[in-house]
């Protein structure tokens, strides 16, 4: 198994990334600078600024006078004041450093301390009321408050106003205390925030520290109140010569910071946070998703890392021959079994059989997970840990089977739920999933061959003798298991090997009963746009709702399904389906606007208590369904059970009523 923190070890093939970064850094002409490593959560943020803080920490880069320090602000969240937070954590680190005791005048050290006491000075002074502002030139949101204690709502839309006359660094105007008549309390916070930017440039001079380098990680975990006072706390106090900061965050994730703390400023919000973000982050590295290929490289990197039965020597050589770039390396897998087979010789039994398994899930992986390091190395931690599990019982689980399953319940988790009751009554090895599994096989073989025979062979009157169609061979399904298959996930699920119907699948879902997930909730996989659409989809307006239900049809499968089984899991709590804030109307609403949520749509029903079912859920179900065949068979069969229901007459009624408009 492996952590989930960052490494220094690089095995996303970040080195080009890394390198950009450092070159930013080590050009004099561009310091000050503020660079943003953006990217989704999981992505590799922490790891690329790892291996950037590793590279310029080097023997060479102490002895030029490079000084790395990093800033955590989530560990703050709740403390104190983020910018002073900020401010007094650099200071400590600075003060501790080897280049500094080592070569810092009396002068510097004089600066150091008069720098603490300025600090101390702002934590009970501006962060108990006091508002600094600062102007960022930005057509559509010039002013951005750096707020203490106070709450800048009720002030920003007036301090607007002021805005478009400021010199961005005179902040004489816009320093304010609770008692407007406090001239001197005033004049005295003024002069406590312009002598500290001056001072400690200088201290930096009197430090020999040619670059200060300021890592600033996790921001992605703070609350918009933690976000903005520590990136405007950089702007305003620390951007000097001589200093770079590297700024890990999600970048949707701060516009949507800046949208949340400053909701009365005119203009688009949107805008706003991208102004605004633009302002203070010269120079954005977006860390790009991994590719399939890229998947596939990286998770067998992990089980190389993990293989006992290799040498130090063997693993530098896979690390070696990934690390070469070529034409063909950027759209090809740099490490695989194949790769691995020529690498390592011989190669041990069981990283063959990992790397087998790797084969045929990163494609998945990469497609659903889209190519987020996180969720794919937490995909395999817990396949690891369930055969362990297992081993633990004295059970051993076939590796294949296993992750098989894994990416049923994953990806399709009402599908997964559906099939261990299947499993359950008939005592593992459920029918349903045989047939699914053989009628997939049919039409897979039916289609190549159609596709294989030549154009004149297609004449029905031109077919060889004694050749039997492969129509021949369908199998019948019920409605319910042919609208599965009609989704093309599951279809490339089932084809996968290996084929389950011969297996006993109890063991498998036994060591799955809890989620039956340990894997993580939809809520956990959910990206800041999906639950920025999931809030809309929720929302009591339906001109919201509507602009929720556009963006989830231009969205990537794995967010959609997210979304859906959010909505999903939120019903299943739900005592009243029919209340104006349920979930169930959504669901129907994001089913109809995405086709292929109509069969996590049916599964879903079917657990849902009769009772608790509006009387308009038949008539709008049944048109979300309307168009897709198997989908109106799959519900056909759902109406007629509620049209018996004698928990819910009103329910039957409606059930009968839309069999009958429907027949």
């Amino acid at each position: 198994m492996w952590s989930d923190n960052e490494s220094t070890e690089d095995l996303l093939g970040f080195q080009y990334l890394a390198g950009a970064v450092v070159s930013i850094v080590k050009n004099e002409n561009l310091l000050p600078a503020t660079i943003g490593v953006f990217g989704d959560w999981g992505g590799g943020k922490s790891t690329l600024i790892q291996i950037v803080s590793t590279e310029l920490t080097s023997e060479e880069e102490r002895k030029a006078g490079t000084v790395v320090l990093s800033f955590n602000g989530w560990l703050f969240e709740g403390y104190e004041g983020a910018k002073t937070a900020l401010m007094g954590t650099i200071l400590e680190e600075l003060q501790e450093h080897e280049t500094f005791r080592n070569k810092a005048t009396e002068k510097a050290k004089k600066l150091l301390k008069s720098l603490f006491k300025r600090v101390d000075w702002m934590k009970t002074t501006i962060g108990v009321g006091k508002l600094v502002g600062a102007h960022f030139a930005g057509p559509a949101a010039p002013l951005l408050l750096v707020s203490g204690g106070t709450d800048v709502v009720s002030s920003a839309k007036e301090v607007f106003k002021k805005a478009e006359d400021i010199d961005p660094d005179d902040l004489k105007e816009y320093v304010k205390g609770e008692d407007a008549g406090e001239d001197k309390d005033d004049s005295e916070t003024r002069r406590q925030i312009q002598n500290f930017r001056r001072d400690f440039a200088e201290l930096l001079r009197q430090s020999s520290i040619t670059r200060l380098v300021i890592t600033i990680d996790d921001l992605d975990r703070c609350s918009p109140d933690t976000i903005i006072p520590t990136l405007e706390a950089i702007k305003l106090f620390l951007f000097v010569p001589r200093t770079a900061f590297i700024i890990g965050a999600d970048e949707e994730l701060v516009r949507y910071a800046v949208r949340r703390r400053f909701p009365e400023l005119p203009g688009d919000r949107r805008e706003v946070g991208r102004d605004y973000l633009e302002k203070l982050i010269q120079f954005p590295i977006r860390i790009p998703a991994l590719g399939r290929a890229e998947v596939e490289s990286y998770l067998g990197l992990l089980f190389v890392t993990a293989c006992d039965e290799l040498t130090a020597e063997q693993r530098n050589r896979v690390r070696e021959r990934v690390g070469e770039t070529t034409t063909e390396s950027l759209t090809t897998a740099t490490f695989n079994i194949s790769v691995a087979r020529e690498l390592l010789k011989p190669l041990p039994q069981s990283l063959r059989e990992d790397l087998g398994m790797v084969e045929r899930v990163a494609p998945l992986l990469g497609t659903i997970m889209n190519g987020n390091p996180r969720q794919c190395k937490r995909f395999l931690n817990m396949l690891l840990l369930r055969l362990q599990m297992a081993r633990s019982r004295g059970i051993a689980l076939k590796q294949r089977v296993l992750a098989k399953l894994m990416l049923l319940e994953y990806f399709r988790t009402e599908s997964f739920r559906r099939m261990a009751e299947i499993q359950f009554a008939q005592d593992g090895t459920p029918n349903e999933l045989s047939e699914m599994e053989r009628a997939v096989r049919l039409q897979n073989a039916s289609e190549a061959t159609k596709d294989s025979q030549p154009e004149a062979a297609t004449d029905a009157h031109k077919k060889p003798a004694g050749k039997k169609s492969p129509s021949a061979g369908t199998v019948e399904l019920s409605p319910e298991f042919a609208l599965w298959i009609s989704d093309p996930w599951i279809r490339e699920w089932l084809l996968m090997e290996p084929a389950l119907a011969a297996e006993d699948l109890r063991p498998y879902f036994f060591f799955a009963r809890d989620n039956l997930g340990l894997l993580g909730t939809a809520g956990q996989r959910l990206s800041l746009a999906a639950r920025r659409v999931l809030d809309k989809l929720k929302s009591a307006s339906r001109a919201v709702r509507l602009a929720g239900l556009k963006e989830l049809k231009d969205f990537g499968e794995a967010d959609a399904n997210a979304v859906f089984e959010a909505l999903s899991e939120r019903a299943k709590r739900e005592e009243d389906l029919g209340a104006e804030s349920a979930s169930l109307r959504p669901m129907i609403d994001a089913a109809q606007e995405r086709p292929t949520l109509l069969q996590p749509l049916i599964v879903a029903l079917k657990v849902f208590p009769e009772k608790a079912l509006p009387i308009w859920a038949p008539p709008n179900i049944q048109n979300a369904c309307k168009g897709n065949q198997d989908a109106e068979n799959a519900f056909k069969e759902i109406l007629t059970t509620w049209s018996r229901s004698t928990v819910n007459p009103q329910l039957a009624s409606a059930a009968a009523s839309t069999l009958s408009t429907k027949g």
